[in-house]
């Protein structure tokens, strides 16, 4: 348990590292972009980086939405857009094709895990080897909406 708690904290940490060296093009009229996390389970990053208090995806400051439900964070996306989508270790291995290739559509960045969640299309993926957390991007991916900084990687050990 312990062991998740912390992995949990150490992709948080990633994500934000992430978050802060993603630039934007002009897409919000609100000063802010709603990240939407689809999570399962008591460990998830997304309950971390919602303990942020302020975070940049510059120039927008970023607001954190919570979901265990697929289709309560698809019905969210209509009402409110979602700009910044992540997806747990365990949702990362469902079915969120659509929600992805919809994302991508609309130039939007997505965040999950896993090797196999930048072969369904996504953007941004962590990727834990051992003892070892890595961030990884997807090259092949390009957005008008976003850029994202040439991310070294940066192995966590824990």
């Amino acid at each position: 348990m312990l062991y998740a708690e912390e992995q949990a904290h150490n992709k948080a940490r990633l994500i934000i590292w992430a978050l802060s060296n993603t630039h934007w093009q002009t897409i919000s009229a609100t000063n802010q972009l709603n990240m939407c996390s689809f999570v399962s389970g008591h460990y998830s990053a997304a309950q971390y980086v919602e303990q942020y208090k302020f975070v940049m995806s510059p120039p927008y400051f970023v607001k954190f939405h919570t979901f265990d439900n697929q289709q309560d964070l698809v019905n969210f996306d209509i009402e409110h857009s979602c700009q910044i989508y992540y997806f747990d270790q365990t949702t990362s291995a469902l079915n969120i094709e659509q929600i992805v290739s919809h994302a991508k559509q609309r130039g939007l960045l997505t965040i999950g895990n896993g090797e196999k969640f930048l072969t369904k299309q996504g953007d941004i993926s962590l990727i834990s080897k051992g003892q070892t957390l890595q961030l990884k991007v997807n090259d092949s991916e390009n957005s008008q909406q976003f850029k994202i900084k040439a991310l070294y990687s940066m192995p966590i050990k824990f």
